[in-house]
């Protein structure tokens, strides 16, 4: 399992970024995206390609206007038609979709900066790449955690806040907690448990061992559970010796999501 921290705030940054580079930011909103630029290199670069890529936009659309006026005149002579609507050759695509609602321009952003990151070598964050799931895979899921009583008893470790994101065709997935404790890994590891429509909470499918290395938001990678998961119903998150059990017996329960 991938595990990934980042600051309350980086996705509502990453987001803004696109705002930044469409010309719609400004205030304070404008001065916490500079502050971010400067304190996290990664989220520079990626808002410098996506200046270039604007850039790039608003370049070939002035081509292509130029190419389609071109086609509209004769071999040896192109006078203005006066019948034409001028098209704003300034503007970059960007802004345009911006005008139509930054979510769109941050749906592109976010497919970008992942394709941008993996081509050269560098995994984009976990946030990241559980928005691009979120928007790529349709028959993706989001699941908030729950306390995970049994028979009334509490969990060992309640009140932990935060959601699952999995994809059965992807066979992929993103854990998000908010006040799950450190832990000690020589003492134990949080394990996530997978329930398959199909086999039921008594062939739980073991998903994975993982750290809470800190507290803070936490993002945790899905990407290996030990056999394929035909149609998850629910997820559970047990504590277990290090390395984690074949079999649990439930005891050390923490949350639950279900559908």
């Amino acid at each position: 399992m991938n595990v990934d921290q980042r600051y309350p705030e980086y996705e509502r940054v990453v987001t803004m970024i696109a705002d930044r580079t469409t010309g719609d930011l400004d205030g304070h909103d404008l001065e916490l995206i500079e502050g971010a630029l400067v304190s996290d290199p990664e989220l520079a670069e990626l808002a410098l390609e996506l200046e270039l890529v604007a850039t790039s936009a608003s370049i070939a659309w002035i081509i292509e206007d130029e190419e389609e006026r071109s086609a509209d005149c004769s071999p040896l002579s192109c006078a203005p038609d006066s019948s034409r609507t001028a098209r704003p050759r300034s503007i970059a695509p960007w802004v345009m979709l911006a005008a139509a609602g930054w979510s769109v321009a941050a749906m592109l952003f976010v497919g970008f900066a992942v394709s941008f990151a993996r081509a050269i070598n560098d995994p984009p964050p976990l946030s990241l790449q559980r928005t691009a799931l979120i928007q790529n895979a349709p028959d993706t899921i989001t699941l908030n955690w729950n306390d995970w009583e049994s028979e009334g008893a509490p969990p060992e470790i309640p009140n932990v806040q935060g959601d699952i994101v999995w994809s059965d065709s992807e066979q992929h997935g993103y854990m998000r907690f908010e006040g799950l404790p450190v832990n000690d890994p020589s003492e134990s590891q949080y394990q996530l448990w997978i329930i398959d429509a199909e086999r039921g909470m008594t062939q739980r499918i073991n998903g994975g061992v993982f750290n809470c290395p800190d507290t803070g938001e936490l993002i945790v990678e899905i990407n290996d559970p030990d056999i394929p998961v035909s149609s998850a119903a629910a997820f559970a998150l047990t504590i277990e010796q290090p390395g984690g059990v074949w079999v649990s017996d439930m005891s050390r329960r923490v949350v639950i999501a279900s559908r």
